[in-house]
């Protein structure tokens, strides 16, 4: 396979999931109880929801946005790489 179609794909899965993090770390859905699972009324995120916890926490909305920037910063540090190296 053509090295810059790989490029291609993998700084396309970077900002596509930077953004995700981005929206996820930044909009707020209020979410209602649910004496069935245990969950408090909350704004959860994504992946608040996927790790199944009781509470909304405070810590994954930083870490969400922390690694948005990594991921943005990884893929713009790729397309940059891979047109100098033209």
């Amino acid at each position: 396979m053509n090295v810059s179609i790989i490029k291609f794909f993998v700084v396309s899965a970077l900002l596509t999931f930077a953004v995700f993090l981005f929206l996820d770390a930044t909009i707020f859905g209020l979410t209602k109880a649910n004496p069935a699972t245990g969950r408090a009324k909350g704004c959860y995120t994504e992946f608040e929801i996927w790790m199944g916890v009781k509470r909304p926490t405070q810590w994954i909305r930083l870490a969400e946005l922390a690694a948005a920037g990594v991921f943005a910063i990884s893929g713009v540090t790729v397309m940059i790489s891979g047109r100098s190296s033209k």
